[in-house]
């Protein structure tokens, strides 16, 4: 006992440095692009000597890379890349531009999780058309990415399960000590796994981002909060290791005795803690952050990834077990209530959830984390399917086969698969998800005096615009005709020079101005002075909105309905129904089965005089 105690004070101390290399503020584990200068889609009149992406989150000059495409021109790498203002910029170096069309494609990689998204930006210098616009696209996950992440959580899996097994549910079964230090060397099993992914995850991303591979390494331990988590929970892991095999030996009756009546010794508290540990490390990722408050989703997240581990490592540990439980039938009546409060937080937790990632019905069908939402959700019914066979089983007192456990644990292997895969993809939110904003309407046409003045700006955004004003008298005949027409956008605020535009005389009414080249959205006062000798006309003000340049949008699919307010209804549901269901099992009580002598089956128990078998 004397090396437990040391053990709960080496353990407290890892506790401190974890809290110390973990970041300390909530950060998106996306970067999503929200402008550029110049806009995407625009013509400037003179090449500029550089090109701003701003995003929604900071981000990392040394995850970021640029390369500019020309036409008939050999590809370039921008390798200029820096931190503009804020943080959440970057300014790129551009070399001198001819006339033409040009695209810069990049690519950057969030510092949280190291999520990628690729995009680019197209624009035109001089007396050029610009057809089509760039845009930014996220990555589809990489299946070795999507395997380590899967045996990183198989192993989380197995140290919650494990740890649930030894402190919760054999302690109640009576002598069952071999259960026991079999199922803490299940822990240990599962906190092996986790190392091994989590080293080669590390690894992986650093290969993947490139050389020098010991500068990139050292970065993401020391700037990056992916690195810094990765070392944490490689800790935590490693001292879970080495704490089921300190406590292994020294597990018997009188250990079990005080953790049925949950008096824990420090081998107990430290090995509850630190699985916490372990699971509030996964819960820390950048997706906490989205759609809502941090620490909100750092809990929902928690939970969420507890009741998983509860459920598919308590499976994997009744597979395991099963040949060295005394009352095996127990066991599955003990923990068949566990593993259904388990499922009904996993579904309650993941609706929640999937209203914080997922923008809209859209977002959900055609995003690759809504779609592989999807799979995991048709797996997770299936799994839950057998799990109320096997819990209706104990309840009847039927038999409930081993081969049904091994089935509902290979569903639950598919289930941590899927949510390997969604940890591994951005989540589907964001402008490109959202409906589009309609356009300003241009302002009504004016009179003055016997003329009508109207103007039409197309497609009234910054850069390149056509401009055609109509003019037309309502005199017949005309008391003179009209010579020329002239416009100026004036910028309501800043310090950006006026447009001014001349044009020559309209011809039936109308007048094509051609190309006029609008700096920025916003606010501006337009004035138009209609040239008419011998009747003259006074000038005509219009209060005029350039709207913003708007990112690319994804094509409507069923519906741009928010899915926020359908995920929290159908938790809420899910929630009071799983809970009523509970009760009401707690209170029936059936009488838990004990094992055949075929091994292969639960049969239903034989009471005895003075024993109850729960």
């Amino acid at each position: 006992m004397k090396v437990l105690r040391r053990f709960r004070w080496s353990a407290a101390l890892v506790a401190v440095l974890a809290a110390v290399m973990l970041p300390a503020t909530a950060a998106s584990a996306h970067a999503t692009p929200i402008g550029s200068e110049p806009p995407d889609g625009a013509v400037v009149a003179s090449a500029p000597d550089s090109l701003k992406v701003r995003f929604d989150e900071r981000v990392d000059a040394q995850l970021a890379s640029f390369v500019l495409h020309a036409t008939d021109q050999p590809v370039v790498e921008l390798s200029d890349v820096r931190i503009g203002s804020g943080g959440s910029q970057l300014v790129v170096t551009l070399p001198a531009l001819p006339e033409g069309i040009y695209r810069v494609t990049y690519k950057v990689r969030d510092p949280v999780d190291l999520h990628e998204t690729a995009g680019s930006v197209v624009f035109g210098v001089g007396n050029v058309l610009v057809a089509s616009f760039g845009g930014a696209t996220t990555v589809a996950p990489q299946p070795i990415d999507v395997v380590l992440r899967w045996l990183e959580r198989v192993g989380l899996a197995l140290l919650i399960g494990g740890a649930l097994l030894a402190l919760v549910v054999l302690p109640r079964l009576g002598d069952e000590v071999a259960a026991v230090r079999r199922s803490l060397r299940i822990v240990g099993v599962g906190a092996t796994l986790q190392v091994v992914a989590l080293v080669s995850l590390f690894v992986r991303e650093v290969i993947d981002i490139g050389s020098p591979y010991g500068a990139t390494a050292g970065r993401l331990l020391v700037s990056g909060s992916f690195g810094r988590r990765t070392e944490a929970g490689v800790v935590v892991a490693a001292c879970l290791v080495g704490l089921t095999r300190l406590v292994s030996p020294s597990v018997d009756g009188v250990v079990l005795a005080r953790w049925r009546a949950r008096r824990f010794d420090e081998a107990g508290v430290a090995l509850a803690a630190m699985t916490v540990a372990a699971a509030l490390l996964v819960s820390l990722a950048g997706h906490a952050s989205t759609g809502g408050s941090y620490p909100v989703g750092v809990a929902l997240r928690l939970v969420h990834v507890l009741a998983m581990g509860a459920w598919a490592g308590g499976l994997f540990g009744a597979v395991f077990l099963r040949h060295q439980l005394k009352r095996p039938g127990a066991f599955v009546a003990v923990f068949s209530r566990l593993a259904l409060v388990s499922m009904v937080a996993l579904v309650a937790t993941g609706l929640l959830l999937t209203g914080r990632e997922i923008a809209t019905v859209t977002a959900l069908l055609s995003s690759w984390f809504g779609r592989l939402l999807l799979a995991k959700l048709a797996v997770l019914a299936a799994a839950g399917v057998w799990g109320v066979r096997h819990a209706m089983a104990v309840d009847r007192r039927r038999p409930v086969r081993a081969r049904g456990l091994q089935i509902e644990g290979a569903l639950a292997l598919l289930v941590i698969a899927g949510g390997a895969a969604l940890s591994t993809t951005p989540p589907a939110v964001g402008a490109f998800y959202e409906r589009a904003p309609a356009p300003t309407p241009p302002p009504p046409a004016q009179t003055v005096g016997d003329v009508l003045v109207k103007l039409t700006l197309r497609p009234n955004r910054p850069g390149a615009n056509l401009l055609v004003a109509t003019v037309v008298s309502s005199r017949r005949p005309e008391p003179a005709p009209i010579t020329g027409v002239s416009v100026e956008f004036r910028p309501e605020a800043g310090d950006a020079a006026p447009v001014p535009v001349n044009g020559g005389t309209p011809v039936d009414g109308v007048l094509d101005l051609g190309a006029i080249e609008i700096p920025s959205a916003g606010a501006y006062r337009v004035v138009v002075e209609v040239a008419r000798p011998g009747a003259s006309l006074a000038p005509v003000s219009f209060a005029w909105t350039v709207d913003a340049p708007q990112p690319a949008r994804a094509r409507t699919v069923v519906s741009d309905v928010p899915l926020r307010p359908y995920t929290y209804g159908g938790a809420a549901v899910a929630a009071v129904a799983g809970l009523a269901l509970v009760v009401y099992r707690r209170r029936t009580g059936a009488l838990p089965p004990v094992l055949g002598e075929a091994g292969d089956e639960l049969q239903p128990a034989v009471s005895q005089p003075g024993r109850r078998d729960s």
